[in-house]
């Protein structure tokens, strides 16, 4: 709540930006964790901050699902950790449900018709679709305790797969983390 309160003195969204590198997940988790002990003082200023990094934005891709030459890349899925900021106030003053309406729309049509093939396997390999993945797969996973479940309606979880049966024994470094 503190450092919430400190960051807001200085903090400015860039909303032309949609790569929405100022927008922080781990600040939305840890809210998340903590809000319901914390009094209703406590939660302001990380309330209004969550709200001040993804109200009113999109990220990467929301707007344009049609442009096929920029759909299949990693960098659509790589900034959604502002779904994470939107959830994690979901119902709280400040919380933007179009966000989330794009989002889920963008992730739904990334998964299954542009990042990754029904078979599972990724159009860009997995090196960049796990790059893309490590804030797209934790808003996947919020997503779906909602109201779509993103690792049944997409090839998200045949992607996940794929990437089992595809490493070598003894290689885990391809998958990052």
């Amino acid at each position: 709540s503190r450092a919430a309160h400190e960051h807001l003195k200085y903090y400015r969204p860039n909303y032309p930006n949609k790569l929405v590198h100022d927008a922080s997940g781990g600040l939305a988790i840890a809210y998340d964790l903590l809000a319901s002990n914390m009094s209703e003082d406590q939660r302001k200023a990380p309330r209004k901050l969550l709200s001040k990094m993804s109200k009113w934005r999109q990220s990467l891709g929301s707007a344009k699902l049609d442009d096929k030459k920029n759909i299949s890349t990693n960098w659509l899925t790589h900034h959604d950790q502002i779904v994470l900021c939107a959830l994690a106030i979901e119902g709280e003053e400040g919380y933007d449900a179009g966000l989330i309406d794009q989002a889920t729309h963008k992730l739904r049509h990334f998964l299954t018709q542009h990042g990754l093939y029904k078979s599972g396997y990724a159009h860009e390999g997995y090196t960049y679709f796990r790059m893309g993945m490590e804030s797209a797969a934790l808003s996947a996973l919020a997503l779906s305790r909602r109201d779509e479940n993103l690792y049944e309606t997409t090839n998200l979880y045949k992607g996940a797969m794929m990437m089992f049966r595809s490493m070598p024994p003894g290689m885990h470094w391809v998958t990052g983390h």
